[in-house]
């Protein structure tokens, strides 16, 4: 299904595939487009939620949250698309909170290319 304004441009829909996920996304009138998207996957028992920015030289989401089976997180990031913030809790209800500034940020994107 396709959401459109009273313009005739599309605004969001909803769809189910075949995998068994279903997604429900929500866009702007303007770039970037695309700016809230919901998702359940039955297949990896996960639910999701992300915000863009409404920049659109913004590298990625903004905000990211989810759960599966054992675990939930909740990530703010960056404009630059590195996280700054999260939230975890784990399968043994442990939490566990992580920030980091620019510097660290990119040093630890750097590790993780290697």
């Amino acid at each position: 299904m396709t959401l459109y304004d009273t313009k005739g441009s599309e605004r969001g829909g909803m769809a189910f595939m075949g995998t068994g996920r279903v997604g429900l996304a929500l866009d702007r009138a303007t770039p970037p487009y695309e700016a809230i998207g919901l998702m359940v996957d039955d297949k990896e028992n996960l639910a999701g939620m992300y915000i863009n920015y409404g920049d659109p030289k913004a590298r990625d989401v903004a905000i990211e949250l989810g759960s599966d089976t054992n675990s939930a997180h909740i990530q703010l990031n960056g404009r630059d698309g590195l996280p700054r913030a999260k939230l975890d809790v784990d399968g043994t209800n442990k939490p566990a909170w992580r920030f980091d500034d620019t510097e660290s940020a990119a040093k630890a994107a750097q590790d993780q290319k290697h």
